[in-house]
C-alpha cells in the first residue's frame, strides 16, 4: 500500500488531539519543506467553524516539519485566507558578524548589539513539541522551559503574510 504525501497550503487550517479530550487547532502561514504555524489558544469540544478558529487568540507558532500531517495526526479540516501576524526576526552569524533575517531566511541589515542579544536562531521544532506544549499550557502536562521558545508574541492584524 503506497501512502500519498499530503499536499500543504498556505491557510491550511489543521486540527490535532480527540473528541474526548477537546481539538487543538493551528493554522499554515508559510510552506516549504517545512511549514511555519500557529496554534490558537483554546481547546474546541467540538467541531469548531473556521471563523471561530481564525478569532481565537494565538498560543503557538514557529517552524514545524510535515511529519504529524504525513501520520494523519495532524489533520487539514480546510483552507482560509492566513491570519494576518508580525513574523518574528531571527539572528545569524557570518564571517563574524550578526546579522538580522526575517521569516524566510533574507538578510535585512546589521544587527545592533540588543539585537544581537535578544534576538533567536532560526530553528524548528517537531510537532510533537508544539502538541506537548499545547497541552501544558492548558494543565494535562508539565509545563517544560523549552516551550517558552513556542509562545507566539505576534500582534495579529499588524502586518500581512
Amino acid at each position: 500500500m503506497t501512502t500519498v504525501k499530503p499536499k500543504l497550503s498556505v491557510g491550511d487550517i489543521f486540527r490535532f488531539g480527540d473528541p474526548e479530550n477537546g481539538w487543538g487547532y493551528g493554522q499554515i502561514l508559510r510552506t516549504d519543506i517545512i511549514q511555519y504555524i500557529v496554534v490558537f489558544e483554546p481547546i474546541f469540544g467540538a467541531e469548531a467553524k473556521l471563523e471561530e478558529i481564525t478569532a481565537s487568540p494565538l498560543l503557538l507558532c514557529g517552524w514545524t516539519s510535515d511529519a504529524r500531517f504525513f501520520s494523519g495526526d495532524w489533520q487539514v479540516i480546510g483552507n482560509k485566507a492566513p491570519i494576518h501576524v508580525v513574523f518574528p526576526e531571527y539572528k545569524v552569524a557570518m564571517s563574524g558578524d550578526t546579522w538580522v533575517t526575517d521569516v524566510d531566511g533574507n538578510l535585512l541589515r546589521s544587527a545592533t548589539s540588543e539585537e544581537a542579544e535578544r534576538l533567536l536562531f532560526q530553528t524548528s521544532h517537531s510537532p510533537i513539541a508544539f502538541e506537548k506544549a499545547f497541552k501544558a499550557y492548558h494543565g494535562s502536562l508539565p509545563w517544560e522551559a523549552r516551550f517558552e521558545q513556542l509562545l507566539c508574541d505576534h500582534k495579529p492584524g499588524k502586518a500581512s503574510v
